[in-house]
């Protein structure tokens, strides 16, 4: 699928989804299950009319805010749910990353007495 695709956000389009199928991996190797195309094609931006630029932000935008949303995650869990230290982790101030939590719906996240 990483061949098939155009990639018309360039390398750092390609940079973002690598880093975060990562992030995402159990394991040593990346499968496909990690990668942002979902069960649509990797040339799937070309349907319904030609409208291949609104797609390609569609699924550009969809597949940054997955990636952060992610971050955030991992942030939140290694920081033990401690935003002031997710915050910090990110590099972001701490008020971003309360509205970032609130976007993204993980008011409780992680969970207390679970691991994530």
């Amino acid at each position: 699928r990483l061949m098939e695709y155009d990639w018309p956000g360039n390398v750092r389009e390609l940079e973002n989804v690598v880093e975060r199928a990562v992030v995402l991996s159990r394991g040593q190797i990346i499968t496909s299950r990690e990668l942002p195309f979902g069960d649509h094609e990797a040339d799937g931006h070309e349907e319904e009319g030609g409208d291949e630029v609104s797609v390609e932000k569609s699924f550009f935008k969809k597949s940054v805010a997955q990636f952060e949303k992610d971050l955030i995650m991992k942030a939140l869990r290694d920081a033990t749910g401690n935003r002031s230290k997710a915050a910090e982790m990110l590099g972001i101030y701490r008020r971003l990353l309360y509205a970032k939590i609130k976007e993204y719906g993980l008011e409780g996240y992680p969970p207390k007495g679970r691991p994530a």
